[in-house]
């Protein structure tokens, strides 16, 4: 998220998430418009995240108190040290890991721990923004007690194949170019949808 307008309509539909995305090379970097304002106005209900992509440290750290993020979205493979200084720091942490045909099990252990969250997305030759699935059926026996969110070319569609009971572990799931007007510009009434499906979900459970 980044344009104030388009923020101000997500806002009223109260998700529990709200990404902001610090990576410049990105098409949706969020600094490209002046939304500081808008962006600290954002009800404390709604956590706000910030990826980053191999950031230094202070810098990052500069984000956090300017932008009042809730955790920062480590997309660039960074490391366990990397991880255990901003936790030191007391910013709450997701870690992203890429999946293609399986998880990379050896590498999300010594994770466990340190991080908040885990987000799983699909394996991509950049930082994500595919608008591609991987295959789900490798979480259904999730080993790991940290707890995850779901990532990699949802919208609708593949909402409606999601069983939320068949992924323990599974807090949130994570939607962005599949509901997308324009990079950045989120379709609001995709996402109402979105919300329907997950209410329906929710009443069976």
């Amino acid at each position: 998220m980044r344009n104030p307008e388009n923020i101000r309509e997500l806002i009223t539909l109260s998700p529990d998430y709200m990404g902001l995305i610090f990576y410049q090379k990105s098409t949706r970097y969020v600094e490209k418009e002046d939304n500081l304002s808008i962006i600290n106005s954002i009800p404390g209900e709604i956590k706000k995240v910030g990826v980053f992509v191999k950031e230094e440290i202070g810098k990052l750290i500069e984000k956090v108190k300017a932008y009042q993020l809730d955790y920062v979205q480590l997309h660039g493979g960074e490391s366990l040290a990397y991880c255990q200084k901003l936790k030191e720091h007391g910013i709450k942490i997701i870690k992203v890991f890429s999946v293609e045909d399986s998880l990379p099990v050896l590498e999300i252990k010594d994770f466990e721990g340190v991080v908040n969250y885990f987000l799983f997305d699909t394996k991509t030759p950049l930082y994500g923004g595919s608008g591609k699935t991987f295959d789900w059926d490798i979480l259904f026996k999730y080993p790991f007690k940290t707890p995850y969110f779901l990532s990699g070319g949802i919208g609708t569609e593949e909402f409606r194949q999601i069983k939320l009971s068949d992924f323990p572990g599974l807090v949130a799931i994570d939607i962005n170019s599949k509901v997308e007007i324009k990079p950045g510009f989120k379709d609001i009434a995709q996402i109402k949808e979105v919300k329907q499906i997950i209410s329906k979900q929710q009443e069976i459970l």
